[in-house]
């Protein structure tokens, strides 16, 4: 690196001051009187290239915000590099452009500068290339105090460095703490101690391949234990919420249990009508009229009881009690007889001409005034009275017995026909029987269309995270899972591989630069003129020997020796080959050090250049190997049906895949059920095909749901319950009006027989008086 341009723009008290250092000058002086500026000048160049510092006093002219120094670098490859320092203490280092010396917006980072320095730090500049009038002062004072060792002070004064007698005399103080005759209380022979305790320590931790395989199969049998173990805590997790939820239903399922007994005891009692609440309130209206009336009767009921007490009792008259009924009964005819006294009136006259001949008729010849002793006497007259009150009370209960028969007998031929149009009802309840049984499948159509809608949703959801996964859905649903030890020992081999390939990688591109800059260090010694090896000193003193041979075998030969027909060499090129071959061992002594350095460096590069062949032949053997298992990857791919992915990408989109293969299963157990509940359906409709097909329930109708065939099967079986109850009503009512039948007739029968009776004593009573 050399420096061709300085610009001081705002420095110290310079403004706009450019020093040009161009040309082929390997060095350059710079003299001045004092306080021209040649101390400002090289602090201004230390700051350009290691930073303004903190607290400088060349900022009083321009203030320290103000401050800028520019330089121009090149190196021997021809590069420049133009920066321009400014106070600060971030993005310091601006572009600039050196023929205008204007700062650029650009900012150039502090590490590109450090590259052109070689990593030369401020320090190590300062003790090498600025040595400053107090760097003088303290090398004179080293020179003054060397007490004979001559070259370490000028040393020490020509390095402008601090007393090197100082620094050896801590170094060896440091060497004397550090290996001390007694190495119980050396610090080197401690720390070996607890180096070797720690690796003592470490070897004792350290675990046996056997054994860690052991253990790593025993963590991953305890693992599967312990992920079994989970799966079966969250199954009987979900059975206790399970029974929990039954168990909170336990009650209602109880209610629910006796309720239904309780309906069952109540089969028998008829449903109402729609019209039942207003019936029972029209009822509950009458029924409270009919008790204000039943209380106003009992008023008079109690009024005619208070009067038929204070009525006294003629003993006389219940003697005739069966007349006066019988009177009380004929009340109505002589009421009409009274209507008809005057057609009777009229009637009598002709009465009495039929009386003269009935009496003429009784009493024969005689006359009539005798025929009155054939009239009946008063016993008499009352018996025959009172056979006429008999015979009118018989006749009147003969004639309501006949009525009450004839009732009877229309009221049980109406039941009988009521029964025989109840006769067509089915007397057993399998509708019924089989609607209960299949009260709590619900409606398995209903839901079995609504599993299969939920399925085809699961459906399009699995197959758009199939395509996530790389492979269509029905071949993620084909694909398997390789063991956990294939995939294990798949995944150590792959980082194996890639730590060994990052291992070979950072160590060529280590070689690489190292060699790249050894081979710059070799190029800058050759730019400097050819390099004398030992090697090319042998070959031209070899060259040298030959000619000398040459010119001897021609003209001074041995004895024994012919004479060869040769020519020999030229005189010139010999003295050539001996001026060559003594200034190349002239060169060779004259720059042993950067000869020494150019043999060095040689066989560093040589060393360098196999280290980095064999770090390449390791990086084709392991490329040979990652193919060879990237082989072997895509067959265990091939093998369980998985798509390309990568040994590090597997362990995720397993993950994956088993997520998406638990949708899966539950979609599959989601179909399974709906064919099932289909089926199901399939069974009702036949089920309920055989039990509605009957001649007294309509069949189904052709395309008609499940929810409409059950609603029509409920709706029959409760009109088949309906029938059922008024048939068992009217059969007890039937018994009941049979009963009734056969004591009517009963009575009918008696009545005859008492009428018949009576007649005859009639006609015996008329015959004793002749009529």
């Amino acid at each position: 690196m050399k420096i061709e341009q300085i610009d001081l723009k705002a420095y110290g008290h310079f403004s706009n001051q450019r020093l040009s250092l161009a040309g082929g000058a390997n060095l350059h002086l710079i003299c001045g009187p004092n306080e021209a500026g040649k101390t400002t000048l090289w602090r201004a160049i230390n700051g350009a290239l290691f930073g303004i510092p903190e607290t400088t006093r060349d900022g009083y002219l321009h203030g320290n915000p103000k401050l800028r120094v520019g330089l121009v670098l090149s190196s021997r490859a021809g590069e420049r590099l133009a920066v321009m320092r400014r106070k600060g203490r971030v993005n310091t280092l601006l572009a600039y452009d050196p023929e205008t010396a204007s700062e650029l917006s650009a900012t150039v980072p502090d590490e590109r500068l450090g590259d052109w320095l070689g990593g030369l730090g401020q320090g190590l500049f300062l003790a090498m290339f600025s040595l400053d009038h107090a760097a003088l002062v303290r090398g004179g004072e080293a020179l003054a105090q060397g007490r004979g060792d001559a070259g370490e002070s000028l040393f020490e004064a020509g390095a402008g460095l601090g007393s090197i007698r100082a620094l050896r005399t801590r170094l060896e103080s440091e060497a004397e703490n550090l290996f001390k005759p007694r190495a119980s209380k050396s610090a080197i022979y401690r720390a070996l101690a607890e180096h070797e305790e720690s690796r003592r320590q470490a070897r004792d931790a350290a675990v046996r391949p056997l054994e860690w395989s052991t253990a790593r199969s025993a963590t991953e049998a305890t693992g599967k234990d312990y992920e079994a173990a989970r799966a079966e805590q969250l199954r009987l997790h979900t059975e206790a919420r399970r029974l929990e939820r039954l168990a909170a239903i336990l009650p209602d399922v109880a209610a629910l249990g006796l309720a239904r007994q309780q309906l069952g005891e109540l089969a028998a009692v008829p449903l109402l009508p729609p019209s039942a609440a207003s019936e029972r309130v029209a009822a509950v209206t009458q029924r409270a009229e009919a008790l204000a009336v039943e209380r106003a009767a009992a008023s008079r009921l109690q009024q005619h009881q208070s009067g038929l007490a204070a009525i006294r009792i003629n003993d006389a008259v219940l003697a005739d009690a069966e007349a006066i009924e019988a009177i009380h009964h004929a009340t109505a005819a002589c009421r009409e007889a009274a209507l008809q006294s005057a057609r009777a009136a009229a009637a009598i006259a002709a009465a009495r001409g039929k009386l003269d001949l009935v009496s003429r008729q009784i009493a024969g010849d005689a006359e009539p005034a005798d025929a009155l002793q054939w009239i009946p006497d008063a016993t008499r007259t009352a018996r025959i009275r009172a056979l006429i009150t008999e015979g009118a009370t018989l006749k009147a209960r003969h004639q309501a017995d006949l009525a009450n028969r004839q009732a009877k007998t229309l009221e049980v031929a109406q039941l009988e026909a009521a029964l025989r149009e109840l006769q067509q009802t089915p007397a057993s309840d399998d509708l019924g029987n089989y609607l209960d049984s299949i009260a709590d499948q619900g409606d398995p159509e209903a839901r079995a269309q609504q599993l299969d809608d939920e399925a085809a949703a699961a459906a399009a959801r699995l197959e758009a995270e199939a395509r996530g996964l790389r492979l269509p859905a029905a071949a993620v649903a084909r694909t398997t899972v390789p063991l956990d030890a294939e995939l294990q020992a798949f995944r150590l081999q792959d980082e194996e591989l890639r730590r060994r390939e990052r291992s070979i990688r950072e160590a060529i591109e280590k070689l690489e630069d190292d060699l790249a800059a050894l081979r710059g260090d070799i190029k800058g010694l050759e730019i400097r003129g050819s390099v004398p090896t030992r090697e090319a000193i042998a070959a031209l003193r070899t060259a040298r020997d030959g000619l000398w041979l040459a010119l001897r075998r021609r003209f001074l030969p041995a004895a024994d020796a012919s004479v060869t027909p040769d020519p020999p060499p030229p005189a010139g090129a010999y003295e050539l080959a001996v001026s060559r071959a003594d200034e190349a061992a002239d060169d060779l002594f004259a720059d042993a050090e950067r000869a020494t350095r150019y043999a060095g460096f040689r066989v560093r590069e040589s060393q360098m250049e196999s280290a980095l062949d064999l770090d390449r032949q390791r990086a084709a053997t392991l490329a040979s190997d990652a193919h060879e298992l990237a082989r072997h990857w895509a067959a265990l791919l091939a093998t369980n049906g998985l798509p390309p992915l990568k040994i590090g990408e597997a362990a995720a989109w397993l993950a994956k895949r088993e997520a998406w293969q638990q949708k899966f299963d539950a979609s599959q157990v989601q179909r399974h059920e709906a064919e099932r509940l289909r089926l199901v359906a399939q069974d009702v409709r036949s089920r309920l095909g055989e039990l509605c097909g009957r001649p007294e329930a309509a069949p189904q109708a052709a395309g008609e749901r499940l929810s409409e065939s059950l609603a029509r099967a409920r709706a029959i079986n409760r009109r088949h319950a309906e029938q059922r109850t008024q048939r068992q009503l009217k059969s007890s009512s039937l018994a009941n009006a049979v009963a009734v039948l056969q004591h009517a007739r009963a009575a009918a029968t008696d009545s005859g027989a008492a009428v018949a009776d009576w007649a005859t004593r009639w006609a015996a009573a008329m015959a004793s008086i002749r009529l």
